[in-house]
């Protein structure tokens, strides 16, 4: 489990803090991704806190959050710098930016 650990057959869970986009993009210009780097609207963050993030062989798990008593997918594990950095979030793609797409495919293709 982890950055250097094996893939899990069991599902494990973490409780991460969302985090706005600016200070998302002013967190990871702190990184190797550099003081030009722009965080492009389709993603959304979490994490920060150490040793709490998805890592390798995560990619395309949900983030979920609740809302009026129901889970909703809030963003999907794209990418990141690293495995639970202190201070350096997680990036998922932003569900709620890609709701109709997604609904439009379904419609034409489900």
């Amino acid at each position: 489990f982890g950055e250097q650990g094996e893939y899990q057959s069991v599902l494990k869970e973490v409780d991460v803090p969302m985090l706005g986009q600016r200070d998302c993009e002013h967190r990871l210009k702190q990184t190797r991704l550099g003081r030009s780097y722009q965080l492009h609207p389709g993603f959304l963050c979490a994490g920060g806190e150490p040793g709490k993030d998805a890592c390798t062989g995560d990619g395309g798990s949900p983030l979920v959050c609740e809302h009026g008593g129901t889970w909703k997918v809030a963003g999907l594990v794209s990418w990141g710098i690293g495995c639970g950095q202190p201070g350096v979030p997680g990036i998922y793609v932003n569900m709620a930016k890609y709701r109709s797409w997604i609904e439009t495919v379904i419609y034409n293709y489900g």
